[in-house]
């Protein structure tokens, strides 16, 4: 029996399965970057919110469907 056959392709594997645990970590750290950087540009400052914009309270946003303009929700007392 030849053993270089068997040996050959044991070896094969094995740097395949040390090329793709490579790549693995290469794919990892790429995702946690993009993650990361996509988290920065989330918590930019927006520049269009400057200090003349005033930001969305509940007072400025428009009635619910079905409410008239002018009323107050008002909790049970």
């Amino acid at each position: 029996m030849d053993a270089s056959m068997p040996s050959a392709l044991v070896l094969a594997i094995v740097f395949a399965l040390v090329a793709l645990y490579a790549l693995y970590f290469v794919i990892r750290a790429a995702v946690r970057d993009g993650i990361w950087l996509a988290r920065a540009k989330e918590t930019a400052k927006d520049p269009r919110s400057g200090p003349g914009r005033r930001a969305k309270t509940p007072a400025s946003l428009p009635p619910a469907p079905g409410c008239p303009a002018g009323s107050v929700r008002r909790g049970r007392g």
